[in-house]
């Protein structure tokens, strides 16, 4: 961030990849653009990261930041899934080092920003960061997503073969996004009930996660599997649902959450971790995402009750109008001016 009179808005340089940067034209707007292109986590990324000598604050919207940087920095901390679950990280190697450039990015920047109130109270418990430099700038839901008509929904539910009524997951297969669980829970449940519905789980682009390895092994009834789809058609996705779980064990923030409560669909939520606190107290169905009992109640309740999926698709609406992109930007800027050297 170069210098500029406290009541404008700072002169901004953009460092990334200069191919992706030209995918958006708000980096363009907004001030220039340096190639910088380094493989996430790799040893170039800390000996050759480009020091710029006109700019007086860097913003690292990661914790990878370079532990050899010695200019005044702000760092953004989604979560802290590398450090709390050593086991889903492929080497003690790697978790040691993954440990140090985050304690380095946290003790060492002028504030600590995060999205969540999840993640600020992780940072001060397992990293004793002092509470008034942690400074909640939430994500947000993006303006272009919103409802879509009935003929967009038939017709995704034309071009991906969709049942009429099922239930949607999306995210990476990952071990805390708890795909396992959510299919073996789903599984008893539709046995036991009867229920035709069926659980698409969109994101997923098989290979070794734990889901893909489940499903082949299982070839569970029931459940479809969608690799990852546009952004563009999640809203449409979204909509054709009887209802988004998210059985995650932990989250930084949980988007979909939101994005679904945009749209209107009805949220079956874990009450772990972040969770609640982003869908709101009745914004969401809430069950112990290690509870397959619980998760089967909630499927009851909503395909049991149209009065429970229109009263949490109007809390939805509510809660998610708390969180603003507009309100982020206003707090991040105030948070430059106050650190800015």
């Amino acid at each position: 961030m170069a210098e500029s009179a406290p009541d404008t808005l700072p002169n901004f340089t953009f460092l990334g990849d200069a191919q992706a940067l030209a995918l958006y034209p708000a980096f363009g707007m907004l001030g220039d653009t340096v190639n910088a292109s380094m493989p996430i986590y790799s040893f170039r990324e800390q000996v050759a990261f480009p020091r710029l000598a006109d700019v007086g604050l860097y913003h690292f919207p990661h914790y990878n930041t370079p532990i050899r940087q010695n200019a005044p920095f702000v760092v953004t901390v989604h979560d802290l899934i590398h450090l709390l679950f050593p086991e889903y990280v492929p080497s003690r190697t790697k978790w040691l080092l993954g440990r140090r450039v985050l304690k380095h990015a946290v003790s060492r920047a002028r504030a600590v920003f995060t999205v969540s109130e999840g993640t600020r109270s992780d940072l001060v418990e397992h990293l004793g960061v002092d509470p008034a430099k942690i400074h909640l700038t939430p994500n947000a839901v993006s303006r272009h997503f919103a409802p879509p008509g009935r003929g967009a929904i038939d017709a995704l539910r034309r071009r991906l073969a969709l049942n009429t009524d099922f239930f949607l997951a999306a995210g990476v297969d990952k071990p805390h996004k708890n795909f396992v669980f959510l299919v073996e829970a789903f599984g008893a449940w539709r046995k036991h009930s009867g229920a035709a519905i069926e659980l698409v789980i969109c994101g997923v682009k098989g290979g070794t996660g734990p889901l893909a390895k489940y499903i082949d092994a299982h070839q569970p009834e029931g459940v479809r599997i969608l690799e990852f789809q546009s952004y563009n058609i999640m809203p449409d996705l979204l909509a054709a649902a009887k209802a988004l779980v998210f059985p995650s064990l932990y989250e930084g923030f949980g988007l979909p959450i939101l994005e679904a409560q945009r749209i209107g669909t009805p949220v079956l939520c874990s009450r772990a971790s972040c969770m609640p606190w982003v869908a709101g107290e009745k914004g969401a169905l809430f069950f112990d995402p290690k509870d397959p009992e619980e998760l089967a109640d909630c499927f009851d309740h909503i395909l049991e009750s149209e009065e429970t999926a229109r009263i949490l698709t109007e809390a939805g609406h509510s809660n998610e109008s708390r969180f603003t992109w507009t309100e982020t930007a206003r707090k991040t800027l105030e948070v430059y001016a106050q650190v800015y050297p």
